[in-house]
Formats: C-alpha cells, sequence, structure tokens
C-alpha cells in the first residue's frame, strides 16, 4: 500500500489509506483460501468471538447511541439499539412544552436488521457502527423516533438453513405480537447474506399471507447461493473472493437446492413486494447478484431503487469510520 501511495497509484483514488489497509489485509492470499477449513475459517470463528467490542466501537463514533442486549423473551439473542434524545443528532432540543408535544406526536419505526457474515459468522454486534448509523440516518430523514434491532440467527454448518430464515419470520412475528409494532413501522435491513436473507424474508412473509414490513434496504446481497467459483468475474475493487461465497453457500445449502426462493431470493417470483433499496459496489464480487436481483423485482412491477458505488467495495458503507465517504 505504501509502495502504490508512494508512486501514486492507489487501487482507487476514492480510498483512503486506512481504507485501502483494509482492503489488502482483508484479502486472504492464495495459499490460505487454498487451505480454507484449517485457515480462514478458524480465523473467522475467533473474530466472531470478539464479536462483543462492536457496542465499543459504535460508542467511540456515537457517544449518545444506547445499546441493550436481550437473550430472554425473544426468539433470538438480539441487541436494541437508539439514541438517548431519540433521534440521534438532530433529535428535537428537550426542555419545552410544545417539544415534548411534537416528540409524542412521532412516528415509531424499528429497523429489523439481519446482519451478514456468509450466514456462517459474526453475531451482529459486529455492525453496531453501522446499524448506529443507519438509525441517526432515519431520523435524520423522516420524522419518526427509530431504533433498531439486531439479530443473531442460528449460524451454519451447525444450523444449515432454513433455520435463519425461520429465525428471522420468528423476530418478525416478535416485533408486531410481542413489542406491538405495525407492519408499516418495520424496516427492513441487511448486508451481505443478511441482506439476502432481508429479500428471502420478504417472499416468506408473503407466501405465508402475513403483512408486508415498510420497506427494505439491503447493501452487497447475496441472492443467487448456486454459483460456482468459475462464475464469479474477478472483482476490480473487492477484498471478497468468490471462494468466500461459494463456501457459504455449502455451509448454508448442504447439498440441498441453491435455487430454492428462500435460498437464492433472485430466483423467486418477486411480486406484490414493498419497496426495495439495493446499494452495492460496481467493481465487487457481489454486483451480479445487486443488478440482476434488482432487475428481475423490476420486470415483476416492483419499486426497487438500485445504486451502483463506482470503485467501491463489499459493504462499503460500513468502512465509514476509516474515512470513505458514506
Amino acid at each position: 500500500v505504501a509502495w502504490r501511495r508512494l508512486l501514486r497509484a492507489p487501487r482507487s483514488r476514492r480510498w483512503t489509506v486506512p481504507v485501502e489497509l483494509f482492503v489488502e489485509a482483508s484479502t486472504p492470499r492464495r495459499i490460505f483460501q487454498d487451505n480454507w477449513e484449517t485457515c480462514i475459517t478458524p480465523t473467522l470463528r475467533i473474530i466472531t468471538l470478539l464479536d462483543y467490542h462492536g457496542e465499543t466501537f459504535a460508542r467511540l463514533f456515537h457517544p449518545r447511541v444506547c445499546t441493550e442486549s436481550h437473550t430472554q423473551g425473544c426468539p433470538r439473542p438480539m441487541t436494541w439499539v437508539w439514541f438517548r434524545d431519540g433521534a440521534g443528532d438532530c433529535s428535537l432540543a428537550r426542555g419545552t412544552d410544545s417539544d415534548t408535544a411534537r416528540s409524542d406526536e412521532l412516528k415509531d419505526i424499528v429497523v429489523l436488521f439481519l446482519h451478514g457474515g456468509g450466514h456462517w459468522a459474526f453475531t451482529g454486534k459486529s455492525h453496531l457502527e453501522y446499524v448506529s448509523r443507519v438509525v441517526k440516518e432515519v431520523n435524520r430523514r423522516v420524522p419518526c423516533r427509530a431504533k433498531a434491532c439486531v439479530v443473531d440467527t442460528r449460524r451454519a454448518p451447525e444450523h444449515p438453513w432454513p433455520a435463519p430464515v425461520e429465525d428471522a419470520v420468528a423476530c418478525y412475528d416478535w416485533l408486531r405480537a410481542g413489542c406491538g409494532y405495525a407492519p408499516d413501522q418495520i424496516l427492513l435491513a441487511g448486508d451481505s447474506a443478511g441482506g439476502g436473507l432481508c429479500l428471502a424474508l420478504l417472499l416468506a412473509l408473503r407466501d405465508m399471507e402475513k403483512p408486508l414490513p415498510l420497506c427494505a434496504m439491503v447493501i452487497s446481497p447475496l441472492t443467487d447461493l448456486s454459483r460456482t467459483e468459475e462464475q464469479y468475474a474477478e472483482p476490480l475493487h473487492d477484498f471478497l473472493p468468490a471462494e468466500a461465497a461459494v463456501r457459504s453457500g455449502q455451509y448454508y445449502v448442504q447439498g440441498g437446492d441453491a435455487r430454492h426462493p428462500l435460498v437464492s431470493p433472485k430466483y423467486g417470483e418477486l411480486h406484490a413486494l414493498p419497496p426495495v433499496l439495493v446499494q452495492a459496489g460496481e467493481g465487487e464480487l457481489l454486483a451480479r447478484d445487486s443488478i440482476e436481483y434488482a432487475r428481475r423485482l423490476e420486470a415483476y412491477g416492483g419499486s426497487v431503487q438500485l445504486e451502483m458505488y463506482p470503485e467501491m467495495p463489499h459493504i462499503f458503507p460500513m468502512l465509514a469510520p476509516l474515512g470513505l465517504a458514506d
């Protein structure tokens, strides 16, 4: 990285030095990819055990954020995220009766966040800084009181499909029946495999004739787990190798039908779904997953906004703390 910067030839001129260092350090070398089970898998499982540091990281960048973890009375372990003033850094000023009345009139919105990790890594706490920014941004753009519910779904290979989909459905039902949220107060969000799980959740809820959420927003979603390593194009600006996506599919499906709509939502019948926002990098490994899903949803008459960002890596909005423009 230092040599490229010295020659004024960075991998991308849109990246800061910390972003380039992160991408370089996170890109597994070929020798490690060839020994995935002995090198990559144990490393990611150790990192997953250190997920609890995510709360400290979130508070470092968002001093007013509040988090609260629950393991009892809910379908899965989850972490709630909100701001003390109810609206991030742009909340109504406290202390006057008119402001209190206005705050009471605000609509409650909950972001049901399903984290990435290939369906087999992380617990969601690693995503708390990004989720905090999502909550802050929802409050900034919409007159509401927003909070997020980050769910720790069961993970493959110990709990392959359909376990994560069942967890997502159970948590959605719990928000409605146990917490009193109406469907139009629930917003789905997720990244990578969690983004694909959000889109699969929409199909599952529709097929079960349950009321659908307000909308969904996903970044770099994994929407097709049926591809082989040879079917992936070499990513131009990414740290995620094709081997990672292929292994995730193997762990998750374990010999089942990788084209099942609740595994790979790209292959589903995408009618009668709420609006979906899809964001991804143009040169990342899963760019095709985003583009093809958005095109199919549009062909089914759905409302979709596809935003492809040049020279951006996988899950790039989560790299904002490293200086990447959010």
